[in-house]
């Protein structure tokens, strides 16, 4: 993974046990975790017009960084 794609900001599900005892991933950002629900929230509106996979994408990471920012 680049350095420009590592997680940013606070994590929604953080490791509890240090890494140096198990091997566990730390958990998606709140990011990831707002876009997945503005993606969800998006696919349920009968009124979606179905636009393209990336433009869903860049819109539920639009609003998820300005949810980010606003908390």
């Amino acid at each position: 993974m680049t350095e420009d794609k590592l997680p940013k900001g606070p994590l929604a599900f953080p490791n509890a046990v240090p890494d140096t005892f198990y091997d566990f991933n730390d958990g998606m950002t709140l990011r990831d975790y707002f876009a997945a629900h503005v993606i969800n929230g998006m696919l349920g509106n009968p009124r979606y017009d179905g636009s393209s996979h990336a433009d869903l994408a860049i819109h539920a990471y639009t609003l998820a960084d300005l949810m980010v920012e606003e908390r």
